[in-house]
Formats: C-alpha cells, structure tokens, sequence
C-alpha cells in the first residue's frame, strides 16, 4: 500500500461523509442580502437575467458518491503534499491565533475546459459578491455563467467535502474580466485577508462563543495569478478591531517573506488566515484576465455595489463602501445604535442567572401567525424600541403577539407551544417556562442566530433549554405566574 493510499485510509474516516449532507439540518442559516449597483462601466455586459440554468445536472447540492469521495480526497492530497491533512481537509474555526504559523490555501484542482474560462466578447464580465446560492431559496445562476459551470462545481464538490453544514451556506461568486494594462493590477492592491473577523462583522459573537464559522473562498485566473504570503503574522499585542493597522501589519511583514503563486487555471480554497493580494502585470502589453472567486459563508454580503441577481426575490439593507480604503465583505448593521451600553452575557452567564431562585410562568395569550416567506428579514421593536432582527427560514411562522410586535417562530416550535384557533389565531398550550427579571442593560445571542437586546424591566425565559428575551408588556400581557 503506498502512502497516499494509507493516508486516505486512516484520514477518510474522519471527513463528513457524502450521506451527511442530506442528514444534516441547516445548523445555521443565511443572514440577510441585498444589492445596489455601483456606477456602470460601459465596457461591462449587462447580464440579462432573461434565463438561468438548469442547475439539476450540475449536482451542486448532491453528496458525492463514495467512490468519487475518495477519488477527491486522494487527488487533493497528491496536489497538496506537502500539507498536514487537517489543514487542506478540516475547516477551521476563527482564531487569532491562526496567524502564529504560516498558512496556504489549498490546491483543488485545475481546470480543463480553459476556452470557456476564458471566454469574453468585446464587452467582458463585471461583478462583485453576487448570490448564486441562499438558504432556503437554493442556487440560482443565471445562463451568462453557464462558462464557469465547472468552477461552480469543483468548488461546491471540494466544499461538501470539508463542511458539514453545506446546506447552511450561502454562495457569492465575483468575476473579473477588465483588462490590465502594463504595470497595473487588475483590482485594489495590498496584502490582505478575505472574510476577516472583528468588531465590524460578528465581535458580539467572538466573544460569546469560543468557536466561530468561517468562510470558504475558491479563486483561480487564467493569468497574472494571486500571490500568497504563508506568513507567519503574529498579531501579538496589535488590535485585530484595528483595520489599517492589521493591513499595515501585513504589508510590513510580507516584504521579507516568501511569496508563492499557482499556474493559471489552478482553483485554490483558503479562509481568512491565508494573507494575499493581486499580481501586477509587468508585460508590456495588455493582459485580457478573467478572475473568479467564489464564497460560501454563513454570513450575508451586504456592501452596496455588490453583484445583483434579480433571481433572487429579496431586499435588505446595505452598508456603504468606502472608496479610500478596503472594506470587510460583511458587517453586522447598526440595528442598535446604543449596542455598547449593552452588556453582552454568554450562555454560561445565562444560565448562572436561572440558579437563582428562577420563577414560573404559563402563557396564556393568543397570536395570530402566518407561514412567513423563507429569506424575509423581521426587526422585533415595542414603543421604538428595537429588541433583535431575526431572518424566516424554510417552514417558519411570522407571529404577531397582543402588543403588536412581531416575530419569526419554527415549526416545530409552533407546534410545541401552540395549537390552531380561529381566524388565523393560535391558542398557547400547557407550556411552562422559567424566567427572570432584567435588572441592567444586557445584550445576548439568541436561538435564532441574532444579537437580542434588553433593558430593565425586561424578562429572560428558559423554555425547554433555550434562554431567549420577552419584553417587559409582552410578558406581563401574555403570561400568567405559578405558584
């Protein structure tokens, strides 16, 4: 047996199996998305969006039979020989910490059809973050991408391969065909990360939980290709919130270290530890360069200019670019403008407060409840004052209580707590909750995936092992206590 064979043997055991994907639920769900177009370029193709593709034959969503399974694994460790199999197979979680050592982003494959790559009119391709795939909704491509069908796939094959929650990712891809003329780059220059973590995308959430999701970015050109910088790039005492100072961070350090790059056509996966910019031309002739990325993240893409696919029937809002610097692909949205008065309690702190001589309730109040559209984004407020922002997955009900404000429930949460009265209304069963009684200013991250926000006077409930917010008069006029 040689020593791909055996490595395959004792390390396909550990990977998500093919089945997996289809056993699995959506542990987390998209986040919103929207987009607005950036100034046109009159050189760009206005896609039509008249057709889209049969994605069906693409298999983008069907587990890999075990045969190919293990054909992948085993290519991708002979193309990556010289890595640790966990760091080409298992998906990290964020930590600083990634940059103490170097870091490469993994080589998937090569692509064969390179015409169709390559492909471009007089007019070329131009867009960023566009949603090809959202939870809930499925993929959705239009007929202009039909030349990067294999791209699409490599990637989402690799992907299932490494990620267990699959099914909860959304999908972006960005294409890039401008020309490049001599000693210029075809995008921003500088040494940077893609899909960074800090106090702009989810801090609420770096604190509260020791293990965050990262995102999966595929690139691959057909010339002038990325370069990387392995690094190392310890932080140290630098502040990660610090975005200039982590880009600086990064070019001081990469001028003295190795720099790779891969042959055109070759798709790479990294994550957010991997430290890259573009390639500059230094032909003295223009350079007709196509350029994909591909994203598959938990998050929603929400900088204005982003990519628009009318395939998609939604609307959310958008956060301004700033054209003087780079900007982070998501950030959380100023829902609560006050969030820093808010002190942000863990689970483990949650649950400390249900010790203390908790006391029971019964709901007693009727909603009324819709099926709620899957993708719709929901903000929960009472007298101005907004509570959490929740997203409607597949088979979720919109509910709205006696004081008016509404909500996104489960089904099978609907089911539990109430049962079918008329006119729409749903009667509260025989559910008992514990709950306590807010004496500060707290913020926590809730069942539903979102930042919740309370103030004094406000309840906390424990129902069945899940600690959410009740605001003050929605408690007190849906809730009867027990002795």
């Amino acid at each position: 047996m040689n020593a791909i064979s055996t490595q395959l043997k004792s390390f396909v055991s550990i990977l998500p199996k093919p089945s997996l994907q289809t056993k699995i639920a959506n542990k987390f769900f998209a986040k919103p998305y929207a987009s607005f177009p950036i100034v046109k370029d009159p050189n760009a193709i206005e896609i039509s969006f008249k057709k889209k593709v049969n994605v069906t034959s693409w298999k983008l969503d069907t587990p890999l039979e075990l045969k190919e399974h293990k054909k992948l694994i085993a290519q991708t460790i002979k193309k990556n020989s010289d890595r640790e199999l966990v760091d080409i197979f298992v998906k990290k979680f964020w930590f600083i910490s990634s940059f103490d050592k170097k870091n490469y982003p993994t080589v998937v494959g090569v692509i064969k059809n390179k015409k169709a790559f390559s492909s471009r009119s007089d007019k070329y391709l131009l867009f960023m973050d566009m949603p090809i795939k959202l939870v809930g909704k499925g993929w959705q491509i239009p007929n202009e991408l039909e030349p990067y069908r294999e791209v699409i796939k490599k990637s989402a094959d690799f992907e299932k391969t490494i990620n267990p929650y699959f099914n909860g990712c959304n999908v972006y891809i960005t294409i890039d065909q401008r020309p490049v003329k001599p000693n210029e780059s075809q995008r921003r220059p500088g040494w940077h990360v893609d899909s960074f973590i800090n106090k702009e995308t989810k801090e609420d959430e770096v604190k509260a939980y020791k293990f965050i999701e990262t995102d999966s970015i595929y690139l691959v050109s057909d010339s002038i290709p990325t370069q990387f910088c392995p690094g190392p790039f310890s932080f140290g005492k630098l502040n990660p919130n610090d975005t200039e100072k982590v880009l600086q961070h990064f070019e001081t350090l990469a001028k003295d270290k190795e720099i790779i790059t891969y042959a055109p056509y070759t798709l790479v996966r990294m994550g957010p530890e991997c430290v890259h910019q573009v390639g500059f031309n230094k032909t003295n002739k223009t350079i007709n360069r196509t350029f994909v990325k591909i994203t598959y993240s938990q998050n929603f893409l929400n900088r204005q200019g982003n990519g628009l696919n009318p395939l998609f029937d939604v609307n959310w809002p958008m956060y301004p670019r700033n054209a003087d610097k780079r900007n982070h692909v998501n950030i959380i949205g100023d829902y609560f403008p006050d969030s820093a008065d808010y002190q942000l309690l863990n689970d483990m702190q949650l649950r400390n407060l249900f010790k203390k001589n908790p006391k029971k309730a019964v709901k007693v109040a009727s909603i009324n409840a819709i099926l709620a559209t899957p993708g719709e984004i929901l903000q929960t407020s009472y007298n101005g004052f907004a509570t959490t922002v929740n997203i409607a997955k597949v088979g979720d009900w919109k509910v709205t209580s006696p004081c008016g404000d509404q909500y996104f429930l489960s089904s099978e949460t609907m089911q539990k707590i109430y049962r079918p009265g008329k006119n729409g209304t749903f009667i509260p069963k025989d559910s008992e909750v514990f709950f306590v009684k807010i004496t500060e200013k707290i913020k926590l991250l809730a069942p539903w995936g979102s930042l919740q926000f309370l103030r004094p006077g406000d309840f906390l409930v424990k129902r069945q092992g899940e600690i959410y917010g009740i605001l003050h008069d929605d408690f007190v006029n849906a809730y009867t206590l027990l002795d």
